[in-house]
């Protein structure tokens, strides 16, 4: 059998069908992008989304742990200064408050934290709070013993602590009030 020669009339419907062929490959390849690119769009607006929620919790529980830790600790050092000027100092009583607050103090570090941002200022608390506590205990046993250069020491130790403490109170806040959380 032979084949009979092609002319236009018969390579007309071959350029048709290819073209067809051509546009719902390209119809089906834009759908198939549209499809990936709404997957793709709509997890990462889930697992962000997950991340602000975590960030908030985080965030809100440091804020709690820090007020109830300088909540602690300002009672301490007023009453400190108030009986100091007074010349009385009951040494047990101010160290067993000094270990109530310690011990509120030590919670923070039980607040889990996976936003390093979070993790920085969970530290600071850790490092205020301490230090002024350690301070605190330190002018207690300086003012109990009357060794000057040790109150001086302890001084300076509770006012670096307390700034420490106070900055990571404000980024808290700072934060807070950012994100519009409360």
């Amino acid at each position: 059998m032979a084949r009979k020669p092609a002319t236009a009339r018969d390579d007309a419907p071959t350029r048709t069908d290819l073209r067809q062929r051509l546009t719902v490959a390209i119809a089906a390849l834009a759908v198939l992008l549209s499809c990936v690119g709404g997957v793709w769009w709509t997890v990462t607006l889930a697992s962000s989304a997950g991340d602000v929620a975590v960030d908030k919790q985080e965030t809100l529980a440091l804020k709690q742990r820090w007020q109830a830790s300088y909540d602690a600790i300002v009672p301490i050092a007023k009453d400190f200064t108030a009986t100091a000027a007074s010349g009385t100092i009951d040494v047990a009583t101010y160290s067993r408050r000094i270990e109530v607050a310690r011990a509120i103090v030590d919670s923070i570090s039980d607040v889990p934290v996976t936003v390093s941002e979070n993790r920085q200022v969970r530290d600071s608390m850790l490092s205020g709070a301490s230090k002024v506590l350690d301070g605190m205990d330190a002018l207690l046993q300086a003012a109990a013993s009357n060794d000057t250069s040790s109150v001086e020491t302890a001084v300076v130790a509770i006012d670096e602590g307390s700034t420490t403490l106070k900055e990571a109170g404000a980024a808290l806040d700072a934060k807070i009030a950012a994100k519009g959380w409360r």
